[in-house]
């Protein structure tokens, strides 16, 4: 996911405008007016990241986020976090959960999001893989069909709350309170032995199973990983190198203080070596903002730094920490 939350472009005179003349009725004229001239104001509002998996494209769909032409009422099976706690090694009843094609069960009723059609905080600027995908392609240890198109998950009640997160009422905190990530080569965490996809030099990303939250979270981040195909093979695969990399220039940073530290008697070298930790804080910060992994790359800082640490704003007690 890449900038949370998303800040839709404030509204042009067209765009209110529209909103004013709207027409459930004619929903679909008044979007295709709405795209004509906003499209491309939403996609550099993300800059042309996907706003679901946090990818870089160059083709950006705009998804609606309460489907626009209305959605089946689905609901989550109870196989959906058994599956997960059984990838992420907890205990469970069975030995083996298998990958189902589909975890969620619909309902005859159709749910109508038209009133929603232009609404700016309905658009999220989304690519074709997370929004459309729908085609037989490699996700997690089975191929798997994802993609959002009028999937739209929600809880089975009179209230019918959404069971994904909105990337524009989420942030870095609550994301990396809903996510936990393993990194295959780790033999402590990937306890299952697992291979996505026939490699292990992949990371893949799980719900975060923590006592303390209600399920309702667990399930809404379970069910982002299934519907936007978190876990598909070029993504997990990327998400890896990326990891591997950031955490040299961790040990980079680490290892630049304890050579400060070595020598107290020459005050140049401190200097020297100070100057050097500051730029290490300046890479670590730019490569976190400028990756479309930040969210894996955070929970790799958490690690370092505990759970306390939640956004780059705390690259500050890193450098406490190493200094």
């Amino acid at each position: 996911m890449a900038k949370h939350p998303f800040r839709p472009p404030s509204r042009s005179k067209r765009h209110e405008k529209l909103l004013s003349e709207f027409k459930e009725e004619r929903k679909d004229y008044f979007y295709n007016k709405f795209r004509e001239f906003e499209a491309e104001r939403y996609k550099l509002a993300s800059d042309f990241h996907c706003c679901y998996c946090g990818e870089k494209r160059d083709r950006l769909d705009l998804d609606h986020f309460c489907p626009k032409g209305g959605a089946k009422s689905q609901h989550p099976d109870q196989d959906l976090l058994k599956y997960y706690q059984y990838i992420a090694g907890m205990p469970i009843e069975s030995q083996f959960i298998s990958r189902k094609e589909n975890y969620f069960a619909d309902c005859c009723d159709r749910e109508s999001y038209a009133k929603f059609c232009i609404e700016p905080t309905n658009i999220i600027p989304a690519c074709p893989d997370c929004n459309t995908g729908r085609k037989g392609r490699d996700f997690a240890d089975t191929p798997f069909k994802f993609g959002k198109l009028d999937l739209f998950p929600v809880m089975e009640c009179e209230s019918k709350e959404p069971l994904l997160l909105h990337p524009g009422k989420v942030n870095w905190k609550d994301l990396l309170d809903h996510f936990d990530f393993i990194d295959l080569t780790d033999p402590e965490r990937n306890t299952r032995k697992l291979t996505w996809s026939g490699t292990v030099r992949s990371t893949i990303v799980l719900p975060r199973f923590n006592e303390s939250k209600p399920e309702i979270e667990t399930l809404k981040a379970a069910t982002a990983i299934e519907i936007f195909g978190l876990n598909r093979k070029a993504l997990s695969e990327q998400r890896f190198r990326m990891r591997q990399l950031f955490r040299g220039i961790l040990r980079d940073a680490a290892n630049s203080a304890k050579v400060a530290k070595s020598d107290p008697q020459s005050p140049t070298q401190f200097v020297k070596q100070s100057i050097s930790l500051h730029a290490a804080a300046f890479t670590i910060r730019a490569f976190i903002c400028e990756n479309p992994h930040k969210l894996a790359l955070l929970d790799v800082l958490r690690r370092w730094l505990g759970d306390h640490f939640h956004d780059i704003e705390d690259l500050d007690q890193f450098m406490l920490l190493i200094q």
